[in-house]
């Protein structure tokens, strides 16, 4: 069952159809307005020229980096009076953990993802003092697939001479 969340004032959006940031065991970000920017990079990998004697150089791939995403969002409700400390908080608490985060955008699955930098810029406050406005800049990198080897490391016998 989704959750409901309120945009405009006597009109009521599923969670599933906006974007969320969901990190198990620490909550789940519902985003009231699409990102106003999305920004990709890291797509293209390294090359190294290594030197060939009396030939040329041949190009090697030295790493295949991860990409990254930069999002960034307006986090506000409809009153100006109201604060957004709570969802500020979570903003906090999700660029602390450890785990990886699911980004969502409506129905489609973004991937698994690492938050690198977080960041917030309060623009507007509520009759108590707190944020009201706020733009933040979420900046995430993939989370790698590949499987680290874990175990015993095993010892190599030694030749007897």
């Amino acid at each position: 069952m989704a959750t409901l969340v309120t945009v405009i004032p006597g009109s009521v959006i599923a969670s599933t159809q906006l974007a969320r940031l969901v990190c198990p065991g620490v909550g789940t970000l519902v985003l009231p307005w699409w990102p106003s920017e999305v920004e990709h990079s890291e797509w293209a990998p390294e090359y190294a020229e290594t030197p060939r004697p009396g030939r040329t150089m041949v190009q090697t791939r030295s790493s295949d980096p991860l990409p990254q995403l930069r999002l960034a969002f307006t986090l506000r409700t409809t009153n100006p009076s109201e604060s957004i400390d709570e969802q500020l908080t979570l903003v906090r608490r999700l660029a602390a953990a450890k785990p990886v985060v699911q980004l969502l955008l409506g129905p489609s699955d973004r991937g698994r993802w690492r938050i690198r930098e977080a960041g917030a810029v309060e623009s507007d406050w509520a009759d108590d003092g707190t944020a009201s406005i706020a733009d933040v800049s979420l900046t995430l990198r993939r989370e790698s697939d590949a499987a680290i080897p874990v175990g015993p490391i095993r010892k190599k016998p030694k030749r007897k001479k």
